[in-house]
């Protein structure tokens, strides 16, 4: 996945450095935001199967080599979503992209957005939310399933889940409510 993130963020940058004019350019802004969108994918999923596999060796007493390449992905991982902050700032120079970690970040990215970019990412987000609410849920039941059919408690994931649904079903609801 690091691999292919690499390959995209060059292409990026390639295709953001290509002259066109007319139609053409319309078409290479496509393909940029498409190619930013995988490469965006990747590096968010690199990140969470790093963690997932650092868990896992760590549970399950692996050797110390697994845990160090875990912790090396993780590492590498986070670099990438530097790049991707920077490879955002090198597309729209134009725009004042605000800091991955400005506290108001969601709220600026809104602001520099223009009214197409806020419909699709209120779509995106939207299906998002309601495919967390449903996922976790999901997870619930199945933690539950487990925990009768081997005996082996999984109460303790089950709080975890059940309170990250609680609060992001209360962020969303008193957001909204709030406007």
């Amino acid at each position: 996945m690091l691999g292919v993130s690499l390959k995209l963020y060059w292409e990026v940058k390639k295709l953001y450095n290509t002259e066109a004019k007319g139609d053409e350019e319309d078409e290479v802004d496509l393909l940029i935001y498409k190619k930013f969108a995988d490469y965006s994918f990747l590096v968010q999923s690199s990140i969470v199967l790093s963690v997932l596999v650092l868990c896992t060796t760590v549970i399950t007493l692996q050797s110390i080599v697994l845990t160090i390449i875990a912790i090396a992905t993780m590492i590498v991982s986070y670099l990438f979503t530097i790049f991707m902050t920077n490879l955002i700032q090198l597309v729209y120079p134009e725009r004042n992209i605000p800091k991955l970690s400005d506290s108001k970040y969601a709220e600026k990215l809104l602001e520099i957005s223009d009214e197409g970019e806020k419909h699709v990412m209120l779509i995106g987000f939207y299906k998002s939310y309601n495919l967390l609410n449903v996922g976790l849920l999901i997870g619930i039941v199945l933690s539950t399933f487990y925990s009768i059919s081997t005996d082996q408690s999984q109460l303790f994931s089950i709080i975890v889940m059940s309170l990250v649904l609680v609060i992001v079903n209360g962020k969303y609801c008193f957001t909204i409510r709030n406007k």
